[in-house]
């Protein structure tokens, strides 16, 4: 909801539910090894730092359990995952006085290695996987840089559709073209 307006923000409504097709649809033929890349937590964490959610925490939390209903893992564990770096992540964006792209793609890069090690301990914990090493070098590293690079090119987009309308905040964005 667009808060500073009263009204609905239909673009991130949009954005949302392209996001769940991408991860339904497309994360599945993406696959390289054992990474996928996580189409849900590229939306929430891009939506968040640029000001899309009045309450992140809130989106984290919905979307990650629809990660975890469409996908294989235990059910709130990525929504766990979701909630620990999204809260991180906004209040360590908020806090900085440098709003630029580069600064934003280096927390989104942080925050999706903290997703990718909790989402794997917790999958190390449940039974789900092999060990350590093993999980750290097959899926957390690989899945972390694909989904950076998903990122870069996903942000400067969901920046522009889903920002609040009257934000300046998409002033700092490169565009390509």
């Amino acid at each position: 909801m667009d808060e500073i307006r009263g009204q609905i923000n239909y673009h991130g409504i949009i954005a949302i539910i392209l996001a769940i097709i991408l991860q339904i649809v497309l994360a599945p033929a993406m696959t390289i090894g054992s990474a996928m890349p996580n189409f849900i937590a590229v939306y929430v964490l891009c939506a968040t730092l640029r000001g899309a959610s009045a309450r992140p925490v809130v989106l984290a939390f919905v979307m990650g359990l629809i990660f975890d209903l469409i996908g294989s893992g235990p059910v709130g564990a990525m929504a766990f995952c979701l909630i620990i770096a999204t809260a991180l992540a906004s209040a360590v964006f908020r806090n900085m006085s440098n709003d630029s792209w580069l600064t934003a793609m280096i927390i989104i890069i942080v925050s999706f290695l903290i997703i990718e090690l909790l989402y794997g301990a917790i999958m190390l914990l449940t039974g789900a996987g092999d060990g350590f090493g093993a999980a750290l070098i097959h899926r957390i590293l690989p899945c972390t840089l694909y989904d950076a690079v998903i990122a870069a090119f996903a942000y400067p987009v969901i920046s522009r559709l889903v920002a609040p309308r009257g934000s300046t905040k998409t002033d700092s964005i490169p565009i390509i073209g």
